[in-house]
């Protein structure tokens, strides 16, 4: 029973949204302002870290889960806001996704295949920790 309970636990802890960080660290502060692009932040401020999303197997929320751990870890390391940066690369290239499946029918098959052509693109987000300046 002690085995199920671990690989339930194990599984769940893998499957959710984490935030990995980088950087100086402060006195932690109480509240932290989320900023969406750079050109909305007014005061003059410092990037005091970086961090580094993983996002959850089966979190369907990821954003969100993001925001609220990036704030959270915000608050512990002293930063007065956050910064998520949304990036899209497209890659040299294509991706191909070919898909082949097989029936019977009376004594003989058949296959049908479909092939898929699109970009290679990544997307992710860039999440910044800031120290206003003034």
């Amino acid at each position: 029973m002690l085995k199920l309970y671990s690989a339930v636990f194990l599984l769940f802890t893998s499957c959710t949204t984490k935030i990995s960080y980088i950087g100086n660290k402060t006195s932690p502060t109480s509240t932290t302002d989320v900023y969406v692009t750079e050109k909305s932040i007014l005061r003059p401020y410092k990037i005091m870290g970086k961090g580094f999303l993983k996002p959850g197997s089966f979190d369907r929320k990821v954003e969100e889960t993001m925001q609220r751990k990036s704030v959270k870890q915000a608050k512990k390391i002293g930063a007065d806001a956050v910064l998520f940066l949304d990036f899209t690369v497209q890659h040299t290239g294509a991706t191909i996704n070919s898909v082949i499946r097989t029936d019977s029918i009376a004594n003989g098959s058949y296959s049908v295949g479909q092939t898929t052509l699109s970009p290679a693109v990544s997307t992710g987000f860039t999440i910044l920790f800031l120290k206003y300046l003034d």
